[in-house]
């Protein structure tokens, strides 16, 4: 069995130790990935400090910290992570998801985009357009393709590649649109998010000649500190939010060895594997929940049972209460006529005794809670009848 360490990470700490410890470093100390720990901050309000903080801070410069901001309604103050000890255990696919798998044909990548996919066609639209407008309101459903102009020819034809063999066993594909920016794969009843990005090269700002000359000319120069660079390096990259499906492998790239036109079977096979894994824990919890919400009943049952036990007790001793009042209070009577009778009195007190007698017999009886009972089952022998 696999030993499980349970993390919990404080909202407050984090705020502390991220402004404290660069990101890479503390994702390691809490056992996460940088982009599961920059999750983790937007999940909890955290701000994290800016790309050059670190450097500024190398160099002694100041460097702006932002307030920890208050946390609103229903907002987390606290965030719990699972690690599995042995993640390295093999993954075990069930026979029926196995057979889904053996279905997988290979997939191959023409030179040509030909008859894209809808979802393609309209994203092939989306790069094209001039200038790049972002709130766009009529944005048709599309896939998201976060690559340079140079890169977009063979992004397009490895994404409709891998739509068209996944709409071809019959799963489905959904894109981005105007009021959804989800895009993700459907497969199994479960939507898998899916991000597909060219990795960028960072380089310094080198001033253009425009630039220069405006700078020599004592003209203000507003530039970005680095220039980004197309490496054509693509990646495809799942939900980081999924926890679950230990041993699961949700990040595809390219590689010198293998490059992503090489991977799209694999691209799919893993895909449905975690969608059936994500099944299977899926149903698995709602198992789970079923028999908590079983058991809380049950619970709920015996306690109802236990308070209507107890009530019947309280109940019975109320009525024994009653009864012991009743016979002390007829031997009261009784010990008061015989004195009463062994002594002399005048009428008018021997008129005013009996009625005291017949009153205190009256309320004796009335204390008697078993002559009740036995009159309401009487009652309901008769009704029988």
């Amino acid at each position: 069995m696999s030993d499980h360490l349970k993390i919990v990470i404080n909202r407050e700490e984090l705020y502390e130790r991220i402004w404290q410890t660069p990101a890479k470093q503390l994702a390691k100390e809490y056992r996460v990935s940088d982009t599961r720990l920059a999750v983790i901050c937007k999940k909890l309000r955290v701000p994290k400090p800016s790309p050059g903080y670190w450097m500024k801070i190398k160099h002694g410069k100041k460097a702006r910290r932002p307030p920890l901001p208050s946390l609103g309604p229903g907002e987390q103050a606290e965030f719990v992570h699972i690690v599995d000890e042995d993640r390295k255990r093999p993954v075990v696919i069930d026979p029926a998801i196995q057979i889904l798998l053996d279905k997988v044909p290979a997939i191959k990548v023409p030179q040509r985009l030909n008859d894209p996919d809808p979802l393609i066609k309209n994203a092939r639209a989306w790069l094209r357009r001039r200038p790049y407008i972002y709130s766009e309101p009529n944005r048709l459903p599309h896939i998201s393709l976060n690559v340079y102009p140079n890169s977009m020819g063979r992004a397009l034809r490895l994404m409709d590649a891998l739509v068209k063999g996944l709409r071809k066993l019959g799963y489905d594909v959904r894109g981005e649109d105007a009021s959804n920016k989800d895009q993700y794969f459907e497969i199994l009843g479960q939507r898998i998010r899916f991000q597909f990005k060219e990795k960028a090269k960072q380089i310094e700002h080198v001033l253009t000649k425009e630039e220069m000359a405006r700078k020599e000319q004592g003209k203000p120069v507003f530039t970005n500190k680095y220039d980004f660079l197309s490496t054509g390096h693509f990646e495809l990259n799942l939900d980081p939010e999924i926890w679950g499906a230990v041993g699961y492998k949700k990040k595809w790239s390219d590689s010198s060895r293998r490059p992503l036109e090489g991977q799209l079977s694999d691209i799919i096979l893993g895909v449905i594997s975690l969608a059936g894994e994500i099944r299977k824990e899926a149903i698995s919890q709602k198992k789970a929940e079923q028999v908590a919400a079983e058991q809380r009943i049950k619970r709920i049952e015996e306690e109802r049972r236990q308070a209507e036990e107890e009530a019947r007790f309280r109940e019975l001793d109320n009525l024994v209460t009653r009864w012991t009042t009743g016979m002390q209070l007829r031997a009261y009577v009784q010990e008061y006529t015989r004195r009463f009778m062994e002594g002399s009195y005048s009428d008018e007190a021997s008129q005013d005794f009996n009625r005291w007698l017949l009153w205190a017999n009256e309320y004796a009886n009335r204390l008697d809670p078993i002559n009740a009972s036995l009159a309401r089952i009487s009652d309901m022998s008769k009704k029988d009848r």
